[in-house]
């Protein structure tokens, strides 16, 4: 018999204690949570499609000039905005454009730049004019 009351009083005090009881309070329990800081990302350009080969370079010289390299991929090859970009943005007068009667061949565009031009050529694919190559002359 003193076996069971030693068993039932040892059980007894082992739950007191576990509980937090016996006199003492109860540590708090801390829960921390960490959070990682992801950048938001931007959504990528809308497909802009270009009907002129003006409207192509406009957009580009456009974008040039702000600084914005996504922004005028929207209207040019990657390897045309890098050309263009390798050179800081300033204020252009357009010369002309002489479009190819065959589609095909594309359109060649100018600009003043400083002393010297900017040259675009354009390439055209269902009625959608990009900027193909760009090439400084005389800077």
């Amino acid at each position: 018999m003193r076996l069971v009351k030693f068993a039932v009083l040892f059980a007894a005090a082992s739950l007191l204690v576990a509980c937090g009881g016996g006199g003492k309070p109860a540590l708090p329990t801390l829960v921390t949570t960490t959070t990682s800081a992801v950048a938001p990302t931007a959504p990528p350009p809308p497909t802009l499609h270009f009907t002129t080969p003006k409207g192509a370079i406009d957009h580009l010289v456009l974008q040039w000039q702000a600084g914005d390299r996504e922004a005028a991929g929207q209207a040019a090859t990657a390897e045309a905005v890098a050309a263009l970009f390798a050179k800081p943005a300033k204020p252009v007068q357009f010369r002309n454009c002489a479009v190819s009667p065959s589609a095909n061949l594309g359109a060649d565009c100018v600009y003043r730049y400083d002393d010297g031009l900017v040259r675009l050529h354009l390439t055209v694919t269902n009625n959608d004019w990009r900027v193909a190559t760009v090439a400084y002359e005389g800077v």
